[in-house]
Formats: structure tokens, C-alpha cells, sequence
């Protein structure tokens, strides 16, 4: 087996393992890219609930306001009750708009770091091949410059 041989097979194996190195790291990222989707759906999900939460004190405020007054033999739904219970609703419905507002940023936000992984994979993969082809590129001008000794490409006097 001659050395032009042996440089050939050591290109196209380092080649090779540039191009595979850089397909690991691609689904590396892309399992991370599917995991931080799946961490946003979760962080969603929690500000969810705390709405439901915040919808469920404001009922609760409600009825003790309707119940009070009621006991005290006064109209629950005008003057300082009806105000209460007005401030109440507001006060819940503030709360479940930020929360909802967060539960969409949450899941933006995931989905946003997800596509940034995934760019980040298909460059680990454009790496890998523009580095096989330089490594090719490379041994293949090592064998023309080495090809007669003299530092004259093959086949040229």
C-alpha cells in the first residue's frame, strides 16, 4: 500500500468523524431543544393554575362580602359592600391577567431558547462538513506537493 493511499484513507476517516462529531452534538442540541419546550409547557402550565388560584379568592372574597353583609341585615350589593366586592374584582382580575400575560411569556420564551438550540444544532452539523472538506481539501493538496519529491505537483516536469 503506497503512502498517497494511506493519506487518502486517513483524510476520508478524519473526514468521516468531523462529520460525526458534528451530528452528535446536533442531537444533542435537539434533545435539549425538545426539553426546554417541554420546561416551558411546565412553567405554563404552573401560571395557569395560579390564575385558576386567583379566580378562586376572588369567588371566595365575594362570598364573605355577600355573606357579612347579609348577617348584618344590609344590602350586599350596594354602598361599602358593592364597593368591596368591586375592589375585589378588580383587584383578582389584575392578578389572573398578569398571571396569564406570564404564561404566555413563559411559553414564548421556551420556544424562542427551543429554535436557538435547533440553529445552533444545524451549525454543528455544517461545522462538521466544512471540516471534512478541509480536511480533504488539505490531503489531497499534501499529495499533489508531495507527489515528485520536489514540491511540484504529480504529473508536471
Amino acid at each position: 500500500m503506497s503512502w498517497m493511499a494511506l493519506l487518502a484513507g486517513s483524510a476520508v476517516g478524519s473526514a468521516y468523524m468531523q462529520i460525526d462529531a458534528g451530528r452528535e452534538q446536533a442531537k444533542g442540541l435537539y434533545q435539549q431543544a425538545q426539553l426546554r419546550k417541554q420546561q416551558a409547557k411546565g412553567e405554563e402550565l404552573k401560571y395557569k393554575e395560579a390564575a385558576n388560584a386567583a379566580l378562586d379568592n376572588i369567588l371566595k372574597a365575594q362570598a364573605s362580602i355577600i355573606a357579612g353583609a347579609g348577617a348584618g341585615g344590609i344590602d350586599a350589593f350596594s354602598g361599602t359592600a358593592g364597593a368591596l366586592q368591586t375592589l375585589a374584582i378588580a383587584d383578582g382580575v389584575t392578578e389572573m391577567k398578569t398571571l396569564d400575560l406570564n404564561s404566555q411569556l413563559a411559553l414564548r420564551i421556551g420556544d424562542l431558547e427551543s429554535q436557538q438550540l435547533m440553529a445552533q444544532g444545524k451549525a454543528a452539523i455544517k461545522a462538521g462538513i466544512a471540516g471534512a472538506s478541509a480536511t480533504i481539501m488539505s490531503a489531497a493538496a499534501m499529495g499533489m506537493n508531495a507527489g515528485t519529491g520536489t514540491g511540484t505537483p504529480t504529473g508536471k516536469p
